[in-house]
C-alpha cells in the first residue's frame, strides 16, 4: 500500500449504515466510496498529489497510481531473485559491518559481480562464440587436495591491518584473503539441450544478465531483510530462521575463504544525519527507516 507523507495510508471503510439504494461518489483509484462530493474531490486532488511514495522501494514525489505501480514492479523484481541466488546473497550480507544500505550493498555487489553460485542460471560463451543459457553445477577451486597446502601458502596474503586481523582471527588462526575470482572454473550444463552432456568452463566465460544482480535489486532486497541494530545494518531474525543461515557456511555456496569487508563502526561525531550518532535504539530504527524511505534519491 502506499505511503502518504510517508505514513501508512488507511483506506476509508464505506459508512457502516449505507443503504443499498443509496447513490454515493466512487473514487476509482483507492476504491473508497463518499457520501459528499466535496470528500470525494478532494480524495481524487489528493491521489493526483505528489506524496505518495512507494513502501518498498521509498521512491517518494509519486501520485497515488505511481506508487501502486513502483510497489508492483518491485514486487515482481524480488519474485525474480531465484533462491539459489538469493541465499549466498543474504549469507554475504550477514557477513558485512555497514552502517548505511549504499555501504552493504557495494559490499556485497564488489564480491558477487564476478563469482557465480551453483544453480544459477548464467550465460556462457563457448569456444566458437556462441553463447548458451547453462545452470552451474559445480564451482572448482584451483587448490585440490594434493596441493592445496602448498600453493595456500604462496598465494595467499594475511591481513595485516590491526582492526581487520582482530576481526580475522578464528581460532588462534588468521583467516586469509579470497582468491581472484578469475581462478575459479566452473561444471555447467545447458539449460534447453536435453541431451547434452556437463562441461567446464573458465570464469571469464560466464556472464549474468545486467539486471540478475545490480546494486538497485540488492537495495531492494536488503531493504526488506534487514533491520537496524545498534547503529548496524543486519539480517531480520525472520529472514535467517527462514533460509536456515546460521545453519550454514560460505564454503557450502562457494569453495573459498569467506570475503573480509571492511568495518565502519558508528560515528561518535556530531555531525547530522549519520546513523552512527544515535544511541537509542528507538532513535537507530527511526534513522534507518528515514533514510531508506531516501534510497530513490541517492
Amino acid at each position: 500500500m502506499p505511503l502518504l507523507h510517508r505514513k501508512a495510508f488507511v483506506r476509508q471503510r464505506p459508512p457502516a449504515d449505507l443503504r443499498p439504494e443509496e447513490e454515493v461518489f466512487l473514487c476509482k483509484i483507492t476504491h473508497e466510496i463518499f457520501r459528499r462530493y466535496d470528500e470525494f474531490f478532494e480524495r481524487t486532488i489528493l491521489c493526483n498529489s505528489l506524496v505518495w511514495s512507494c513502501c518498498l522501494t521509498g521512491r517518494a514525489g509519486l501520485t497515488y497510481l505511481e506508487a501502486v505501480e513502483s510497489e508492483r514492479r518491485a514486487s515482481v523484481s524480488l519474485q525474480t531473485f531465484s533462491r539459489s541466488l538469493l541465499v549466498p546473497l543474504l549469507h554475504l550480507a550477514s557477513l558485512s559491518h555497514r552502517c548505511r544500505l549504499t555501504e552493504l550493498c557495494e559490499d556485497v555487489y564488489t564480491f558477487s559481480k564476478d563469482r557465480f553460485f551453483p544453480g544459477e542460471t548464467v550465460d556462457v560463451v563457448g569456444r566458437n562464440g556462441a553463447r548458451h543459457v547453462c545452470e552451474i553445477l559445480q564451482v572448482h577451486s584451483p587448490h585440490s587436495s594434493t596441493n592445496r597446502r602448498s600453493k595456500a601458502a604462496d598465494d595467499t596474503i594475511v591481513i595485516s591491518d590491526s582492526d581487520e586481523e582482530i576481526k580475522a582471527q578464528i581460532n588462534g588462526k588468521k583467516r586469509k584473503k579470497p582468491l581472484s575470482p578469475s581462478v575459479f572454473e566452473y561444471t555447467v550444463k545447458m539449460m534447453k539441450a536435453e541431451h547434452t552432456e556437463p562441461f567446464t568452463v573458465k570464469a571469464n566465460q560466464i556472464s549474468r544478465r545486467k539486471t540478475s544482480v545490480s546494486k538497485e535489486r540488492l537495495k531492494l532486497l536488503f531493504k526488506q531483510h534487514c533491520e537496524p541494530q545498534n547503529g548496524t545494518i543486519v539480517l531480520k531474525p525472520s529472514t535467517v530462521m527462514k533460509y536456515r543461515l546460521s545453519e550454514q557456511s560460505f564454503s557450502q555456496f562457494f569453495p573459498d575463504e569467506p570475503p573480509l569487508f571492511p568495518f565502519s563502526p558508528p560515528s561518535k561525531g556530531g555531525g547530522r544525519g549519520s546513523p552512527g550518532q544515535v544511541s537509542d535504539d528507538d532513535d537507530v530504527r527511526k534513522s534507518f527507516i528515514h533514510r531508506f524511505s531516501l534510497m530513490g534519491h541517492f
